[in-house]
């Protein structure tokens, strides 16, 4: 009888429980010494990692009754122009922003795009930026604007 060949699912299944047990090791090297895969894996350096959203104006889930001039996003490092996008849409799917979405010259990691007076509703803004390591990142999030 042939031994069954484990699965790709099975194998990083694995490979993350493994890590995660790792993870937990002393800092003396022992989680090299287990298996150097997962040493290199869990000490990923900050520089190799994807542009994250750190910061939102408005904020993620915000009920907002002043209406900022611009949408800006703030990222955890600069991002570069390819593949740049930033959107918001109303409630009914219709852009709100003035097709204006923009790097800051001074600090590539704050993207921005100016938006018209909002009426009372829910709001999504959409993003791609392109990461320091060369992936695209897109994401979304909401905000309410309530009347005053």
């Amino acid at each position: 009888m042939r031994k069954p060949t484990p699965s790709l699912a099975m194998i990083v299944a694995g490979l993350a429980l493994a890590g995660a047990a790792a993870a937990n090791a002393s800092e003396d090297g022992a989680l090299a010494a287990a298996n150097p895969f997962l040493a290199r894996t869990v000490d990923t350096p900050v520089h190799l990692a994807h542009a994250i959203l750190v910061k939102a104006i408005p904020e993620r889930d915000a009920t907002i009754t002043d209406v900022p001039e611009e949408v800006l996003l703030t990222f955890n490092e600069g991002v570069g122009n390819d593949f740049l996008a930033l959107a918001v849409v109303d409630g009914e799917g219709k852009r709100v922003d003035n097709h204006d979405a923009k790097l800051d010259f001074t600090d590539r990691s704050k993207l921005r795009t100016s938006i018209s007076k909002l009426s009372p509703g829910r709001y999504m803004v959409r993003y791609r930026v392109l990461s320091a390591d060369g992936h695209v990142v897109s994401g979304k999030y909401f905000f309410q604007v309530q009347t005053p």
